[in-house]
């Protein structure tokens, strides 16, 4: 449930109070991609995100109270529909009644030490589609570095006071990743931009994309998913996310099953979508499960097998044994860099 707070500069402002604990840094972080994410600036208490919404682009800030309550603040035409978001942001709807986290010690003890750990919901496929195409092919830090590159250069401002107004800004990269940075005065982070539009991309010219460093085949994934996004955006209505809205993300050309899985876990909230094809994640799952160092070419069966007894919330388990630091020990030469679909 929500109430109402007062506004501050123009802004559209609510008090979203969570039914059950809550780390809001924690669980909006999927959505950053790389510190630098010119979309989305953490910080301790909360964030501060740019998006485009289906009625214009919107800034919202999120901040949470010591006594757990979310206050949200938005801009930009897409104002109410940011607004709206909210809850499902902040991990309403996120239901793990019934699965058993304490049936290995190394998922209890992370259950515990996150208690606050919920699997947000964007509700925008376009948005959580088009960085995952990126990271197809080359390494995460060049995909971040083409991501933050292209949305500088073909995004637009964020809207907010500071955009509109000129009132004040606040200086680039402060309040990023566990500074205070606060909506005190209305001021909208320096730097904040809204990601390109659909038609943004469709019309982006190859040569940017080349400049960036993805390939062909990937700019044309990235331009057939913009002109289909009214059909992307429907599996919304089909819940937080299983195996329809897996068929008809993977009917894309281009989209596999680790393009999928990542996917529905920031857009729709999926709770049973581990991202099967990630040597990284597959090789420290089975660590920290089974202590077995497993080449990246059979870590992904054998987390099929450990993940099997948390069927319909594997995902929920990944996230947690990922936030307290699963990863393999680092030994012998480093594997070939896998094509990610």
């Amino acid at each position: 449930m929500s109430r109402a707070v007062d506004p501050i500069e123009g802004s559209l402002t609510t008090r979203y109070v969570p039914a059950r604990q809550l780390d809001l840094r924690l669980t909006l972080r999927p959505l950053r991609h790389g510190a630098g994410d010119p979309s989305v600036r953490l910080m301790a208490d909360g964030g501060w995100l740019a998006f485009n919404t289906p009625r214009g682009s919107a800034t919202l800030a999120l901040t949470q109270r010591p006594d757990g309550d979310v206050v949200a603040h938005a801009w930009g035409a897409g104002a109410e529909w940011a607004i709206n978001s909210v809850p499902e942001l902040c991990g309403a709807g996120d239901e793990d009644d019934g699965v058993d986290l304490r049936r290995h010690p190394a998922v209890a003890h992370a259950a515990a030490r996150f208690p606050g750990l919920r699997l947000t919901r964007s509700n925008r496929v376009l948005d959580a589609l088009v960085p995952v195409v990126l990271e197809q092919e080359i390494t995460a830090t060049e995909a971040l570095g083409a991501w933050q590159q292209l949305v500088r250069q073909h995004g637009e401002h964020a809207p907010g006071p500071a955009v509109r107004e000129g009132l004040g800004v606040v200086g680039e990269g402060s309040g990023v990743d566990g500074e205070g940075l606060g909506v005190q005065g209305g001021v909208v982070p320096s730097g904040l931009r809204v990601s390109p539009t659909a038609a943004a991309w469709a019309a982006m010219p190859s040569w940017d994309f080349r400049q960036a460093g993805i390939t062909q085949r990937r700019w044309n994934v990235v331009q057939q998913a913009a002109s289909r996004q009214v059909q992307l955006e429907r599996t919304l209505r089909l819940g937080r996310g299983g195996p329809e809205v897996d068929r008809v993300l993977r009917a894309l050309p281009g989209i596999g099953v680790w393009t999928s899985a990542l996917i529905r876990q920031r857009a729709h909230g999926d709770p049973d979508a581990p991202a099967f094809g990630d040597a990284h994640i597959s090789r420290g799952v089975c660590w920290v499960l089974a202590k077995e160092l497993l080449p990246a070419a059979e870590a992904d069966e054998r987390m099929t097998e450990l993940l099997q007894p948390w069927a319909g919330q594997r995902q929920r388990v990944v996230a947690l044994l990922l936030a307290a630091g699963a990863e393999a020990p680092r030994r012998g030469p480093r594997a070939s860099i896998p094509t990610h679909r």
